[in-house]
């Protein structure tokens, strides 16, 4: 889909119209939203966090990720892993799997 925007004036002494191209070039269409669905990434293991971490903050503004249970038994760990996944995705949809319905205090 291709929208061209054109100015039409008329000229006074002609009964033809003028048609002028618009001066913004058309812009693309955004590409469609992607749905990434991932489980049991356990960031309480260090190595795992920093898989999330290195996630662009840029490359999946537009998209939306299923965490499918199984991030973490600890609070702090769980709230920081899904505060990373809100700051990187457009839409982060979470259910808990067995750890996260494990959490410990500490």
């Amino acid at each position: 889909n291709t929208t061209t925007t054109t100015t039409t004036t008329i000229n006074m002494t002609s009964t033809e119209p003028t048609t002028f191209p618009s001066p913004h070039p058309p812009q693309p269409p955004p590409p469609p939203p992607r749905v990434f669905v991932i489980s049991d990434i356990h960031t309480d293991f260090p190595e795992n966090m920093e898989w999330v971490r290195g996630l662009s903050d840029t490359a999946f503004k537009h998209d939306a990720v299923i965490l499918g249970g199984d991030v973490s038994d600890q609070l702090e760990v769980l709230e920081v892993t899904l505060r990373l996944f809100t700051a990187k995705f457009a839409h982060v949809f979470f259910t808990p799997g067995n750890h996260d319905l494990w959490i410990r205090s500490k």
